[in-house]
């Protein structure tokens, strides 16, 4: 059993970039979002991943409704790097577009997020 605080916002905004930017414009077949937590073996890193097999970030910043300048992202970036300069092992998060499928088109993209156990948030 691990006990992982998780900073505000840090599953919002990645989860709401899929739903709006890579579910939302996928046109045909269904629609997924997986959201998963594992501890490791030590309990002292928690992975968290976000998936989901919507139209990829390449296409999705090629439509007219994706907002390039990514501001949820970037805030939520800059509050993190404030966090991690008051931790000797910094929280990460990783983003992975997904491969192709056969007929070309992309199946997604996956967050990664890595929350060591005892990450603090407060200074």
């Amino acid at each position: 059993h691990t006990d992982c605080a998780v900073p505000m916002g840090l599953l919002q905004i990645p989860v709401e970039n899929a739903l709006v930017h890579g579910l939302r414009n996928k046109e045909a077949g269904a629609r997924n979002l997986w959201i998963q937590a594992e501890a490791n073996p030590a309990g002292d890193l928690l992975t968290i991943t976000i998936t989901d097999d919507g139209i990829g970030r390449k296409a999705a910043a090629a439509l007219g409704n994706y907002r390039s300048n990514g501001v949820g992202s970037r805030n939520l970036q800059a509050i993190i790097d404030l966090l991690n300069q008051h931790n000797p092992v910094p929280l990460t998060i990783t983003l992975h577009d997904l491969p192709l499928q056969e007929d070309g088109l992309p199946c997604g993209t996956r967050v990664t997020i890595q929350i060591p156990q005892h990450y603090a948030y407060v200074y």
